[in-house]
């Protein structure tokens, strides 16, 4: 029994330890937490951007967009490359679109794109990051390389032109 008083079955045992390995043996444990370099589990991130277009009034409340979230992994390939790894065990399924994600749909993934301008923040010292998604029940790992002077104009319109949508509703 866990805190929130679910009660766990021996099938959701087997459902973890099937997802587990399927990290674990994939590509001959490249992407097992243990054969890599780490930098940060669960890395937590709050940056505020403070640009024009960022600054929002809304009643009382003045500011810039901050973005939040918790990366899964955060590993270091070499001293220019940075990899971030994020466990999913759902679906590989783009719920908007009706189809299935494939690389190109990941490239611009909103998540991915917000992420990996995340790292480029938290981690300016890296030149190239490496973003994998591991769907451990559909497909396995599918890694998408960003390089900063590139990539990182997409990823900070893709922000922007979310946050003015919003803003302007």
């Amino acid at each position: 029994i866990n805190k929130s008083g679910r009660v766990w079955s021996n099938l959701d045992l087997e459902d973890v330890i099937k997802n587990m390995r399927s990290v674990t043996d994939s590509s001959n444990g490249i992407f097992n937490p243990l054969n890599r370099n780490i930098i940060a589990p669960e890395k937590y991130f709050d940056i505020t951007i403070e640009e024009p277009w960022a600054y929002y009034s809304y009643g009382e409340k003045k500011g810039f967009l901050s973005i939040k979230g918790t990366i899964d992994l955060v590993t270091e390939i070499d001293k220019n490359r940075l990899e971030y790894i994020d466990y999913k065990t759902g679906r590989r399924w783009s719920w908007s679109g009706d189809y299935i994600k494939e690389y190109q749909d990941l490239k611009s993934d909103p998540q991915l794109l917000l992420y990996f301008y995340a790292l480029c923040k938290l981690y300016p010292q890296y030149r190239f990051i490496y973003v994998t998604i591991f769907f451990t029940k559909d497909g396995g790992p599918f890694t998408i390389a960003f390089d900063k002077e590139k990539d990182s104009a997409n990823a900070i319109n893709m922000i922007k032109k979310n946050f003015l949508q919003i803003k302007n509703c």
